[in-house]
C-alpha cells in the first residue's frame, strides 16, 4: 500500500477543488444563484491565483504543435462511437437507471464527494466473506437510494458544520476520507492508491485501469474529475473475469446520448411526452438527467472506453478549445480541464 496523503495535501487540493466548481442549484429553492463557497475560501483563491500571476515563475502553457494530433471534436466523436458499438450492438457496455439522484433530496446537494466513497465502502463490505469469489453482483437500488438519500445528507450536514461551510458547500474528497476514516468507515490500511493525470493521455488512464486489475482483492475507486465525483467497483466474478460497475449520481445527458440522437429523441427515450411542449422546453434546458446511471463494463476494455466519452462528454467549448490550443504540461495541470485524481481502496487485512 502506499502511504495515504497527508494534511500537508490539504490547502493545496482545496484551492484546485473549489477553483474549478460548478455551481448546482438547490432542488429547494427558486433562485438561480446559490453560494457554495464561504468567503474566506473565494479570498484564498483569488490571491493564489493573483500571487501565481505577479510571481510569473513558470512558463505559459505549450502551445500545441499537433500535427499528428487530433482535434478534440474529431476524437471525441471516436470515443462516442466507440462506446456507443460497445453499448448497443456488442452489449459490453450495459446501463442501470436508479430513480434518485444527487440533489433530489435537498441534503444531498452537492455531495458527490460523500456519494462515490459511501459507495465504495459498501461495495467492499457487502459480503461476510470478501475474500470469496464470486463478488456480489454490484450495489442494489436499494443500497443505491439509501447512500444518496438518507446517508448522504446527514455526513454532509456534519461536515459542513465541522469545517464551518455554508449549506450545500463543497467538500474536498480529503476532507470526507479523513471523516470517513474518524467514524470508522473506511480505514488507512484500505488505502491503496491515488493516480492523477490527464484522463485523454493514454499512460496516465491505464494508470487508472491497471490500479484496479493489480490485486486479487475487492477494489473500489472514486474518480474525481471536472468537479464531480464518480464510484468506480471492481466486481469479481471470477479468478479471470471481471466487471466494472460506473456510478454516477449526477449524470450529463450528453454522457447517455446515442450516436447521431438528438435532444428530443433523448428525452423521448427516457419517458417524456414529445407532444407537451412546455415540458419539453423546460427538460431541454437541463444537463442533468434526473436519475443515477450505473454504467456496468464488462471487461478492462469497456472500462477503458466508457472512461474515455465519460471524459470527452463532459467538455464544454471553453474546455475543447483550450486542450485544442495547449499541450498537457504537469507543471500547468492545476486548472486545465483535463486533469483527474482517482483514489483507490480495498478491503481492510482484517476482513
Amino acid at each position: 500500500h502506499n502511504n495515504y496523503p497527508t494534511a500537508e495535501d490539504r490547502l493545496l487540493e482545496k484551492a484546485l477543488f473549489l477553483s474549478g466548481l460548478e455551481i448546482l442549484p438547490s432542488t429547494t429553492t427558486t433562485s438561480t444563484t446559490t453560494t457554495t463557497t464561504t468567503q474566506e475560501d473565494a479570498d484564498a483563491i483569488l490571491a493564489a491565483q493573483l500571487s501565481a500571476q505577479e510571481q510569473e515563475t513558470d512558463p505559459p502553457p505549450r502551445l500545441a504543435t499537433g500535427k499528428s494530433r487530433l482535434q478534440l471534436a474529431t476524437l471525441s466523436a471516436l470515443y462516442h462511437e466507440d462506446f456507443d458499438q460497445l453499448f448497443r450492438v456488442l452489449g459490453r457496455i450495459q446501463i442501470v437507471y436508479v430513480n434518485t439522484w444527487q440533489g433530489r433530496i435537498a441534503g444531498s446537494t452537492n455531495g458527490c464527494t460523500v456519494i462515490a466513497p459511501l459507495m465504495c465502502i459498501h461495495h467492499l463490505i457487502d459480503q461476510i466473506s470478501t475474500h470469496s469469489l464470486p463478488d456480489n453482483d454490484g450495489l442494489d437500488q436499494d443500497t443505491i437510494c439509501s447512500v444518496i438519500d438518507q446517508e448522504t445528507p446527514i455526513i454532509l450536514q456534519e461536515l459542513r458544520t465541522q469545517l464551518n461551510l455554508a449549506d450545500q458547500a463543497f467538500l474536498i474528497p480529503i476532507d470526507v476520507h479523513d471523516y470517513l476514516m474518524n467514524n470508522g468507515q473506511l480505514h488507512s490500511s484500505q488505502f491503496v492508491n491515488v493516480i492523477g493525470g490527464n484522463i485523454l493521455d493514454e499512460d496516465h488512464l491505464s494508470n487508472l485501469v491497471g490500479a484496479l486489475q493489480d490485486n486479487e482483492n475487492k477494489l473500489a475507486a472514486t474518480l474525481f474529475f471536472h468537479e464531480h465525483v464518480v464510484a468506480i467497483l471492481k466486481i469479481r466474478r471470477s479468478k479471470t473475469e471481471c466487471y466494472y460497475d460506473v456510478i454516477d449520481s449526477l449524470p450529463l445527458k450528453e454522457t447517455l446520448m446515442f450516436v447521431d440522437e438528438t435532444p428530443v429523441e433523448f428525452l423521448v427515450r427516457h419517458g417524456h411526452d414529445a407532444t407537451d411542449t412546455l415540458a419539453m422546453e423546460e427538460e431541454m434546458g437541463h444537463l442533468y438527467l434526473d436519475k443515477t446511471a450505473v454504467f456496468r463494463c464488462m471487461d478492462v476494455e469497456a472500462l477503458r472506453v466508457c472512461l474515455r466519452w465519460y471524459a470527452c462528454s463532459k467538455f464544454n467549448p471553453a474546455n475543447i478549445q483550450y486542450i485544442d490550443a495547449y499541450e498537457w504540461d504537469d507543471a500547468q495541470s492545476d486548472f486545465d480541464p483535463r486533469v483527474f485524481q482517482a483514489f483507490v481502496w480495498g478491503t481492510a487485512p482484517s476482513l
